[in-house]
């Protein structure tokens, strides 16, 4: 009986050392097979990929999944909004401490010292521009459109996205233009041109300091640059525009939202104030004086920022912005950020590019032009070459826990330049039931 059981014992000890053995065996070859892996990849991103980030990532956004895990999400929306830190939200709420109350009551100090950050993390080393505070990006265009001109004419990117088209409802005519260095402007009008510095589909740069200059020599034009697609941006550089529209704050460190800024040029200011002045809008905060029962008199503030405060700030983002900003820099600047994202682009266009159905027809359809881009647009492909429908692309990386945007990105003109659709495909997919955010967003050929 007791060797019985003395066979027994040491048959399941033996049987558990071999368990064992298999299982370190089988880790050690994942192990094997992922550092070699990673070799790989680091040998084609090169050295601007930042191993760094990866245990910084796994401290600041224990939500997302992380290397060798198969728990957490997947998050690839990054030029829709970015995701605040752990740290710069465990900041934000030490602001709990603090009395934050109404600008117009105890000061606006934190606002101040936002817009000297903000400007600096810009690169306004030289002090050209002065700093308007809005709810976003779009308040900064309507602004532009309100008071930068009387009766003027638009010429806008093609590659522009939604809120930049809007303008054309308040200009006296409106012109697309896909090729700059071919229109003449020549035409003694008052004239805005609108150029994107990035396209948020493709990533492409369309804008540099050569085109702003041959625009500067022509008389009667405005230089708007919409910047709003997160990125390195260097005042210094596009110092020849009279208005930039900066990302909104959520798109560069995801808190807070509701909060975003025109930049103007202070030479260009005065006219700007004048307009104001004249037949603008005012709200609490923006006149240093006004009858309530003579119509028409009131005295706007002299100071640029304090003449557009139309209303309660956003103070409680104001003291947050300094908390984002901080994170940036912890990870190394927005450049060191840019490079890491094209390194990473880099490898997802790669790893695209390879997959094959069972026929080797391509799983995908890639639009966007590496390593120029750090944004992937794409098409989902059958076997048979037809289009998936981007909609429910995303419902089901959705439930694998994959967060992606689809549709054309708030960008009608390089979506439609993309897949070679015409006005007319346009209104036809519409009048059969296709819109913004709805099931039903293949055209009629299925593109």
């Amino acid at each position: 009986m007791m060797m019985t059981l003395f066979y027994f014992v040491t048959s399941f000890v033996l049987l558990i050392a071999l368990a064992s053995f298999v299982l370190i065996e089988k880790y050690r070859r994942r192990d094997g097979r992922r550092k070699k892996e990673k070799k790989a990849f680091l040998k084609r991103v090169g050295s601007k990929y930042r191993e760094s980030v990866e245990r910084w990532r796994s401290r600041e956004f224990p939500q997302l999944l992380r290397p060798g895990s198969h728990e957490g999400n997947v998050y690839l929306d990054y030029a829709g909004a970015a995701l605040a830190s752990k740290s710069q939200l465990d900041n934000e709420r030490l602001n709990a401490a603090l009395i934050l109350g109404n600008p117009h009551t105890i000061g606006d100090e934190n606002a101040k010292n936002a817009a000297v950050e903000a400007l600096k993390f810009w690169g306004d080393t030289k002090g050209d521009y002065a700093l308007i505070w809005t709810c976003g990006a779009t308040e900064a265009l309507r602004l532009v459109g309100q008071y930068a001109a009387r009766n003027w004419r638009l010429f806008y990117d093609l590659d522009a996205h939604t809120s930049v088209v809007g303008l054309r409802r308040l200009a006296r005519e409106a012109h697309p233009v896909d090729d700059w260095h071919s229109v003449d402007f020549t035409k003694d009008e008052t004239t805005i041109c609108l150029l994107t510095l990035e396209s948020n589909v493709d990533g492409r740069k369309r804008c540099d300091a050569m085109l702003i200059k041959k625009l500067r020599s022509y008389n009667n034009i405005i230089i708007v640059i919409d910047a709003s697609k997160p990125g390195p941006l260097n005042l210094d550089t596009l110092s020849g525009a009279d208005f930039i529209i900066p990302p909104s704050f959520y798109k560069l460190f995801g808190s807070p939202t509701g909060l975003g800024c025109l930049l103007v040029k202070k030479s260009t200011s005065a006219q700007f104030l004048a307009l104001k002045r004249e037949y603008g809008y005012f709200g609490g905060g923006s006149l240093e004086r006004y009858s309530a029962t003579v119509p028409n008199w009131q005295v706007l503030k002299r100071d640029l920022p304090d003449a557009f405060s139309d209303g309660t700030p956003h103070f409680r983002g104001h003291a947050a912005l300094t908390y984002g900003f901080a994170e940036i820099r912890r990870c190394g600047g927005i450049d060191i950020i840019h490079e890491h994202a094209n390194s990473l682009a880099t490898e997802l266009y790669f790893r695209l590019s390879q997959l094959r159905h069972y026929n080797q027809a391509p799983v995908i359809r890639i639009y966007s032009k590496i390593p120029y881009s750090n944004i992937i647009a794409c098409n989902i492909l059958r076997s048979d070459g037809s289009t998936v429908s981007p909609s429910l692309v995303t419902t089901l990386a959705k439930a694998q826990g994959i967060i992606i945007r689809s549709g054309c990105l708030c960008n009608a003109g390089r979506c439609a330049q993309l897949l070679q659709l015409s006005h007319d495909d346009i209104v036809q997919s519409w009048e059969r039931g296709a819109a913004c955010g709805s099931a039903d967003d293949l055209h009629n050929d299925g593109r």
